[in-house]
């Protein structure tokens, strides 16, 4: 007779959670080794599941708040915890802020071996209906219109997101209601601008061209192009990174569409914008004209070969911007970087660990850190905008 193996018996135990890391899971010791336990507050007590083991760790899922943490709240959203968008919707704001400097903290010591004692603000702003940009997905064989749900390309069904401004909500809506017509298109992205909607469905190239005001200045970009989710936060985030710098030469590399390029244009008597992304180029060459700034050069380049072509240069750069995408600065570019010596750095991050990394390679090429600023720009998720200012 053939007898069929069981299971083996999850393990489970009680655990506090001491602290959140990047990435939004909470951390807690048991028997001397580490847990991660998604959705854990400091301060909760918890009887967990463990559902992966490793030598040096483990991931376990709660069963049951035995005692909660004081900077726990009921998330305002049904679909936490199931969607991927949101990692920290349970910890109230306060607690999200103060989670995420640190974030910043911790990986300035552990991947840049940099102790920053000093202060690091915080600038935030509402903490909901922040978002003017969504990729909507759509899965026809189930009917949904939504997100895809953590680690997974499962889609979650959803009528309105909490994120959303009300215009991409409506437009979430309209979606949801027209989904029969978008047979062959699994996905939609959508970006509000001032007054207009930007619309690019599946693959195409196609999509209407809307203006952002930050400030005084005005940006015009497209679906297709990159451009901050947070609009009512740049004009706070442009002032921190450039703040009353003035000079003859500033360099903005990874520039986008110009958001800190133009603003540059009037506090300096010439700005170079290089940008790898030709149609994030071209926004950016007409952002400059669009605000009148006729001191602008705009490169359509990697920044490698913009560095191989330019980093020996005789032009002394006063003000060098970097805004790089999550992975950071290219080790080479990086080297090239430093060696142009710019009198004074502004690095502007969306990820914290790669920061840290770089700002490493800063310190040891004769650089010191200045200040450090955290922007809320995505509030319930553990992604938090850095701001560092470095002198030669």
């Amino acid at each position: 007779m053939c007898m069929s193996k069981s299971k083996p018996t999850p393990e489970v135990f009680e655990i506090n959670i001491d602290k959140i890391v990047y990435g939004g899971d909470g951390l807690g010791r048991h028997d001397g080794q580490t847990v991660f336990v998604p959705f854990g507050a400091p301060g909760d007590h918890l009887r967990v599941r463990v559902i992966e083991s490793k030598r040096n760790f483990k991931r376990a899922v709660i069963d049951e708040i035995i005692t909660s943490s004081p900077m726990r709240r009921p998330a305002p959203c049904e679909h936490f915890g199931i969607c991927g968008g949101c990692q920290i919707q349970h910890l109230n704001y306060e607690a999200q802020l103060e989670t995420k400097v640190g974030f910043i903290r911790e990986s300035l010591r552990r991947m840049g071996h940099i102790d920053w004692t000093e202060a690091i603000p915080i600038i935030h702003g509402e903490e909901w209906a922040y978002r003017a940009r969504a990729q909507f997905k759509i899965d026809h064989r189930n009917q949904k219109v939504g997100f895809y749900r953590a680690s997974s390309h499962a889609v979650e069904d959803i009528a309105s997101c909490p994120l959303l401004r009300s215009e991409l909500n409506e437009e979430l809506a309209q979606l949801r209601e027209n989904r029969n017509s978008f047979q062959t298109i699994n996905e939609a992205v959508i970006a509000a601008g001032n007054q207009e909607i930007s619309r690019r469905y599946g693959n195409s190239d196609e999509a209407a061209i809307v203006t952002q005001t930050v400030g005084e200045l005005n940006y015009r970009f497209d679906a297709n192009t990159f451009f901050q989710v947070n609009p009512g936060l740049l004009e706070k985030m442009v002032d921190v990174a450039i703040g009353n710098a003035r000079g003859e030469l500033a360099v903005d590399l990874y520039c986008g569409v110009g958001l800190f390029t133009v603003p540059l244009s009037k506090q300096f008597q010439e700005v170079i914008g290089v940008e790898g992304n030709e149609r994030s180029a071209r926004f950016a060459a007409e952002n400059v004209s669009l605000n009148g700034s006729e001191n602008v050069s705009i490169y359509a380049s990697s920044i490698e070969d913009w560095l191989i072509k330019n980093s020996g240069g005789d032009h002394e750069v006063d003000f060098l911007l970097l805004d790089p995408p999550r992975v950071g600065i290219e080790p080479g570019a990086l080297s090239d970087i430093i060696a142009m010596k710019p009198l004074s750095v502004a690095y502007v991050s969306c990820d914290p660990t790669t920061l840290s990394r770089d700002l490493r390679s800063f310190m040891s090429g004769g650089y010191s850190i200045q200040s450090i600023t955290a922007i809320d720009l995505f509030p319930q998720t553990f992604h938090v905008e850095t701001c560092v200012r470095l002198k030669k």
